[in-house]
């Protein structure tokens, strides 16, 4: 089987990977079924401002673009592309809290509804979101992240959940899977941070307040599309290398092939 990336048309380093990881999820026959046929498949981006949806956006269409924090996402912003011979529309949505954002937020789920091969990938990032907010207000004087801004950031996280689970995951809700991408993993990456941060996300306090989407097809799975200072300031944990980030895109890869077969 031949994977063929989107980054000028190169094979993959880590292509049997995705292979390995299909054979374990029981979807590898299904997927080589799938790629014979060119059926679009809608997968809605939801997550609050600066979790790093933008960037994973164009990141997983082989783009390595760095995204300023001063960049905003104020509209709808579908994209259509090809992975691995799959066409899929990402439709980017605006994070933001205030009135005209979520009012574009909540058009993007109500047309999602209306998908008949929807699949959610819910960007988070643990706190490490980036924005138009003095640097001083997220990092320290000693170049630490502020854990109160963290806090507070994955209270936003959590706030926007009930607008597209509530509709898109209830009863007759149109998703048919969703993967909770922990992005900016080269910020939190460490051995005491890894398990905690993915637990948060797989069985902790998020993973309950998914409420309905818990009924739908969910895996969370660490993700970092570009390597940046938190800010420009806060250094990276130094625990995530090249290896874990390529590692980390295929599964991803892998698990967006596996759902979209099966749908």
């Amino acid at each position: 089987m031949v994977i063929v990336v989107p980054e000028m048309g190169k094979l993959i380093e880590g292509a049997d990977k995705v292979v390995t990881i299909l054979e374990k999820l029981g979807a590898l026959d299904k997927v080589r079924t799938f790629f014979s046929r060119q059926k679009v498949h809608d997968i809605l981006l939801v997550g609050a401002s600066g979790t790093g949806k933008s960037s994973f956006r164009d990141h997983i269409f082989g783009e390595t673009t760095e995204i300023s924090r001063f960049e905003r996402t104020t509209v709808v912003m579908p994209r259509l592309g090809t992975l691995r011979k799959t066409l899929l529309n990402l439709i980017d949505t605006p994070g933001q809290n205030y009135a005209r954002a979520q009012r574009e937020r909540r058009k993007a789920i109500l047309r999602a509804q209306q998908s008949t091969k929807l699949g959610i990938i819910n960007v988070v990032s643990y706190g490490y979101h980036e924005g138009v907010t003095d640097v001083a207000n997220a990092v320290d004087e000693h170049g630490n992240a502020k854990p109160n801004f963290l806090q507070d950031k994955r209270q936003d996280e959590l706030k926007q959940l009930p607008e597209w689970t509530e509709i898109l995951c209830g009863e007759g809700g149109a998703a048919k899977w969703i993967i909770t991408l922990v992005t900016k993993s080269d910020l939190w990456w460490t051995p005491q941070a890894e398990q905690t941060v993915m637990q948060y996300y797989a069985s902790g306090e998020y993973f309950r307040r998914l409420a309905s989407a818990q009924r739908v097809n969910h895996v969370v799975l660490p993700y970092c599309s570009i390597h940046k200072l938190f800010y420009g300031a806060a250094p990276m944990s130094g625990f995530y290398t090249d290896d874990l980030r390529n590692d980390h895109h295929v599964a991803l890869v892998a698990h967006i092939l596996a759902n979209c077969a099966m749908e």
